[in-house]
């Protein structure tokens, strides 16, 4: 019987030495299992989206079906109130399993909150470089109570949490030279259509970006501003499409909705509800009412009611105006301030709050706001370590971060609102543990005896 030579029988296990998987990359896939498997658990036994359509998840579903089945809005300007990116890919979620397939809707719709698990682990490996230490926090957010209680619900922040962690993800294998431009410019464009302020981030890292390849010389930096061009094309055209459809829909100049109008109107003034009603041509009247949770924090109750469309931006812009004028800029600022911190105060998440009533689920429900004030001094810490020695990885999660606070500021802020963004909460509370334990490990060393001895 013929044998095999030796030396392929060395080049056989040296191949599949090389195809061992690394601890890093077990510790990622370890953080994709749990938080996947945690999410499946939740809609089988916790909350099924398919159950939960009302409000805000309500009109997503029923946009999306009305796109799905090509059917026309009689009335398309409320088509241009919302973007569009939450009801697009809903309706590419039903139009891809169907709408009855029960299973497979819920099985997709639970890989929306696994990405940022993921995004958290392989990102820690870039701040600790241990396995265990990314492991541990990729499980640890894998079962962080707010975004996983977002697997019941069929809403923009499910959505915008994967796209925005896989956008961080992208985004740091482009700024080290590994990632392609597509996937950034891909990622960044369908977060825009979901929630446009991701401009925001791209626009502060692409500048950062840039100017780093600058001080490194002309020839970086011509290569750079290619790659950024190439990287801003998908983008671009999504901004150029969601133009276009506003456009078609209102017959106005605008980039892509009109709620921004409204949530101005909350953020600059003690304005807490908004009621609007319009009598439509064909007779019926329809009425809108929006008051947001965290107007009940700050223990405002002003009404705003008038007749017309609820997105009219002369409407509401005159209305905010009035109650802005004479205003002095210090006032205005203190109440940005209050509204970006409304992302971090005790206005418990929407619309888990209203869900978790009793037993194990509204406890953990409340569990949150506690462990968010251990998290959130060492993601403060994170923050004054990135400003002393900048990584990638930590101004990723830095401009992202500033990109929810200023979003807040101005728009109204709300505990929801940050939920998408907690993975970079994560990921700068991780850098400031690893800056605490080094300035520990520092001090022991020059003022113990011991530590004197060991460095010796």
């Amino acid at each position: 019987m013929p044998r095999w030579p030796r030396v392929e029988l060395s080049a056989l296990r040296a191949v599949a030495a090389q195809r061992k998987p690394s601890p890093g990359t077990l510790a990622v896939a370890l953080s994709l299992v749990v938080a996947y498997a945690a999410r499946v658990l939740w809609i089988h036994h916790v909350e099924s989206p398919l159950d939960t359509q009302f409000s805000d998840m309500g009109g997503y579903m029923d946009r999306a079906r009305t796109l799905l089945h090509g059917v026309a809005e009689p009335y398309p300007r409320y088509q241009a109130f919302y973007p569009f990116g939450a009801h697009y890919l809903y309706a590419a979620e039903l139009g891809l399993v169907g709408e009855t397939n029960r299973p497979a809707l819920e099985l997709l719709h639970a890989a929306w909150g696994t990405v940022p698990a993921g995004f958290v682990a392989a990102s820690v490996l870039r701040v600790a470089r241990r396995a265990w230490v990314a492991a541990l926090a990729g499980v640890a957010f894998a079962l962080w109570p707010p975004l996983l209680s977002y697997t019941g619900y069929f809403s923009s922040e499910q959505l915008f949490a994967g796209l925005v962690a896989a956008n961080g993800w992208a985004t740091l294998r482009f700024a080290e030279g590994r990632g392609g431009w597509w996937a950034v410019g891909t990622t960044a464009a369908l977060g825009f259509a979901v929630r446009p302020q991701i401009v925001l981030t791209m626009a502060l890292l692409g500048g950062l970006f840039l100017l780093a390849a600058l001080r490194a010389g002309r020839r970086r930096g011509r290569v750079a501003f290619r790659r950024l061009a190439l990287a801003s094309l998908p983008l671009l055209a999504m901004m150029l499409f969601a133009a276009a459809r506003y456009h078609h829909l209102s017959g106005q100049v605008g980039l892509i909705s009109d709620n921004d109008a409204l949530q101005r109107l909350f953020a600059d003034t003690s304005i807490a509800s908004v009621e609007s009603w319009e009598r439509l041509p064909d007779g019926s009247t329809r009425g809108f009412a929006f008051t947001p949770p965290g107007k009940f924090t700050l223990a405002e109750t002003e009404l705003y009611r008038f007749e017309g469309y609820i997105g009219d931006r002369e409407k509401l812009g005159a209305a905010r105006r009035r109650r802005t004028a004479g205003v002095p800029w210090t006032a205005r600022v203190s109440r940005w301030a209050r509204n970006a911190g409304l992302l971090v105060t005790p206005d418990f998440v929407w619309p888990e709050v209203e869900r978790a009533k009793r037993g194990w689920r509204q406890r953990l429900h409340e569990w949150m706001q506690p462990m968010l004030r251990w998290i959130l001094p060492l993601a403060f810490v994170g923050l004054v370590g990135a400003a002393i020695r900048p990584r990638p990885v930590v101004v990723i999660a830095v401009a992202h971060l500033v990109t929810s606070a200023f979003s807040a500021a101005l728009y109204f802020g709300e505990a929801r609102y940050r939920v998408p963004y907690d993975a970079f909460v994560f990921v700068l509370a991780v850098s400031g543990l690893v800056v605490l334990v080094r300035l520990a490990s520092h001090v022991w060393r020059r003022r113990s005896p011991a530590g004197r001895l060991a460095s010796a």
